[in-house]
Order: C-alpha cells, then structure tokens, then sequence
C-alpha cells in the first residue's frame, strides 16, 4: 500500500510502502520533466532537452550484448538512467557497471530509480553495480574497462573539458 506523506524535509516527496519511509519513485513524464528543467539552468552540463530514447539505448549496448564473456562496463553522464536501465537487462554476476554521473539530481534520481530496481538493486548489493557521484576525470584507476558508453554532451563542452574527459 502507497500513500503519501508530503515533504521528507529535503525538498523530497516521501511516501509509505508497507510499513516504511521511502522516497517516492519518479514517474515517466515526472523525470523527463526534471531533465527538461536541469537542461534549461544548466545547458552546458546536460547538453540535451530530453533523456536518450529506448532504441537509441538498446543501439548504444548492442555491442555489450554481443560480447561474449564477462564485462566491465563504464556508463559516463547516464543522467536520470535511460541507458542503465538497459544495461542493467544485459548484466550477469560476471558483470561490472560503473554509473558515473557528476550532476548530484541526477545521481538522486539514479540511485532512487533506477538502481533500486530489483533487475539492478540485486547487482549493487553483490558490489558489481557502482554509482560514482564524480566527473569521470577523477575516477579511480583500478578498474579497466570493456566498453564505456558515453551520455555526455561533448558538443555543448568547450574543448579543455573535452580534452580531459
């Protein structure tokens, strides 16, 4: 049973799931709204008015998919998961995923709805699935990589931030 309980106090919506606080899960339109409104303060950052469409996520993983093996996955700027979700329908225990994501609202909205599904939350708690709140310059090397798959809007960077990504 779902029913509202108003402000968390953080300028978040709480609602009541069988007996417990949580923050409440973005629908469709409500985060394509959210994306819409980071892009207008921040176009430089977000790059685009709209999260990446279905398809263009499963093209962007065909090549993950047809892998064969285990994979180390890096997903640069994944805003509000449009492309993890379909990631995340790729991954076996053999997997790794980084999600790194600089903008704090996205990263929000990433770890509340995106990484809490049971499809991705089963990967995190194993530790295979991890969300880095960093730009992707400062990520630790200790991983390497099989395939990164970039949601950035290298076009709206100037070239001194393209250079260094």
């Amino acid at each position: 049973m779902t029913k509202p309980l108003g402000s968390s106090g953080n300028g978040r919506s709480v609602v009541k799931r069988n007996g417990l606080h949580r923050p409440k899960v973005l629908s469709a339109i409500e985060t394509q709204l959210r994306f819409f409104g980071t892009f207008l303060k921040e176009p430089n950052r977000v790059g685009a008015v709209a999260p990446s469409s279905s398809r263009l996520c499963a093209a962007l993983c065909e090549p993950a998919r047809a892998y064969k093996g285990p994979r180390n996955i890096l997903e640069v700027g994944a805003g509000t998961g449009a492309a993890t979700r379909q990631i995340g329908k790729l991954l076996t225990a053999a997997d790794r995923l980084d999600v790194c994501e600089i903008s704090d609202k996205f990263a929000d909205i990433l770890e509340r709805d995106v990484l809490s599904t049971p499809e991705l939350a089963k990967h995190v708690h194993a530790g295979r699935v991890r969300l880095l709140r960093m730009p992707v310059q400062k990520l630790p090397g200790e991983r390497q990589y099989d395939f990164v798959m970039s949601g950035l809007p290298l076009t709206s960077f100037e070239l001194h931030d393209v250079e260094a990504v």
